[in-house]
């Protein structure tokens, strides 16, 4: 179940991750009318589905999601998450249509920008379509740093890697990031990195015999970052 409001974004916690990030105070009134709408969604419940008719862009606001392509062999794989501050979405404008569908990994809320209206509003003031080209490539850039993160050939590399990769999220975002709660659940993560579900379960607990770090459910406490990073 989802439900949309309307909010200014001038007192938006993440606008210095989205387009009001290079505007002045004068500017960032500019951004109200294609910024007004928030929409929450609950914890399993699609943001939007794959093949939608592509008509808006969201922002995570606060929560979590993940993406998730269905093959044509029917089988489901997740591609990314979604963390607060990203852009997503915005591949849609390549085929008029949604190429994922993205569910809410965590109760989450959302900005919801229409597409038309944005770029009615670059047109009028270039500067924001500057911010919006410099909002999505960040999003790409984190996408790709954890591509390259679980790229490891082995098991204990790529759950090394991951948790390196969020850790680093979190740390940008100005959270706490020895100390955290993972918004996937071990299957979900087992899928995002290719792994069978026994296998990651096996590379948590090596990374807890080596004192690296300790779990508890999705809470993971770092005690040796300097190793992990290794």
């Amino acid at each position: 179940m989802s439900r949309n409001e309307s909010y200014d974004c001038a007192i938006c916690g993440v606008r210095h991750l989205c387009l009001a990030s290079g505007l002045s105070t004068d500017q960032q009134p500019k951004l109200r009318e294609i910024t007004k709408n928030r929409k929450q969604v609950l914890a399993g419940q699609p943001i939007y589905e794959q093949e939608e008719a592509f008509s808006s862009i969201f922002v995570m606001i606060s929560g979590a999601s993940k993406a998730v392509v269905r093959q044509t062999s029917g089988k489901l794989s997740i591609s990314h998450i979604t963390l607060r501050g990203d852009f997503m979405g915005f591949q849609g404008a390549a085929y008029g249509a949604m190429p994922e569908s993205q569910i809410a990994l965590q109760d989450s809320v959302l900005c919801v920008i229409s597409y038309r209206d944005l770029m009615a509003q670059i047109r009028r003031e270039p500067v924001v379509g500057i911010q919006f080209h410099e909002a999505i490539a960040r999003t790409s850039i984190h996408r790709q740093a954890m591509n390259l993160a679980i790229s490891s050939p082995s098991a204990d590399g790529k759950v090394r890697g991951f948790l390196h990769w969020f850790m680093q999220q979190l740390s940008m975002r100005g959270y706490y990031h020895h100390d955290f709660t993972l918004p996937l659940t071990r299957e979900e993560l087992a899928n995002i990195l290719g792994l069978r579900l026994e296998t990651v379960s096996r590379a948590f607990s090596q990374l807890e015999r080596r004192d690296f770090l300790k779990i508890s459910g999705r809470r993971v406490l770092v005690t040796d970052s300097a190793a992990l990073e290794s």
